[in-house]
């Protein structure tokens, strides 16, 4: 709900910091609003509350899995206070983004973890999860995104030819 907003945005600075990316972090209401309920959304949130306390919350995206033809969701953020951890609040949201992908003919759920957090890889493995040893996730970001983005990736022979590419 449009309401969570600045609760969204605390929770997330709070992850941020967890992940030492504090440095990072960039969050504004406005993205939130735009990510979550604008004309072009990008991603959904479920938020955890024990009363009337919030108390974590998770966003996703879908996306889609060529292989299986069949979306998956793509779980960005999941993220309980501290003091709430134990009682069942990640449980729920997972169990909320579970009945998600159901809903949506999801044929699965993937997610990071830092592989130096151990409480959460235990969780996962409570729930189900299984790491996955043969991918590798990367990412492209700030300059190199920069770099990409204007068809000039480093070790390439000569920039590549944007009218080439197509989209759907």
């Amino acid at each position: 709900m449009p309401g969570d907003i600045p609760d969204l945005i605390e929770l997330t600075r709070q992850l941020a910091q967890f992940q030492d990316l504090g440095d990072r972090f960039a969050a504004t209401e406005e993205g939130i609003r735009a990510g979550l309920f604008g004309r072009h959304r990008s991603a959904e949130a479920f938020v955890a509350q024990c009363g009337s306390e919030v108390t974590g919350y998770a966003i996703f995206a879908q996306s889609f899995s060529s292989t299986r033809c069949r979306p998956k969701l793509i779980v960005e953020d999941i993220f309980v206070m501290p003091g709430c951890r134990g009682r069942g609040v990640g449980s729920a949201l997972f169990q909320a983004i579970a009945e998600r992908a159901r809903e949506l003919g999801a044929g699965r759920i993937e997610w990071t973890v830092l592989k130096d957090n151990k409480d959460a890889l235990e969780f996962y493995d409570r729930l189900g999860a299984v790491p996955s040893p043969e991918w590798v996730t990367c990412s492209v970001e700030g300059t190199a995104l920069d770099t990409l983005s204007a068809c000039t990736p480093r070790g390439e022979a000569e920039p590549c030819d944007p009218l080439s590419v197509q989209t759907s």
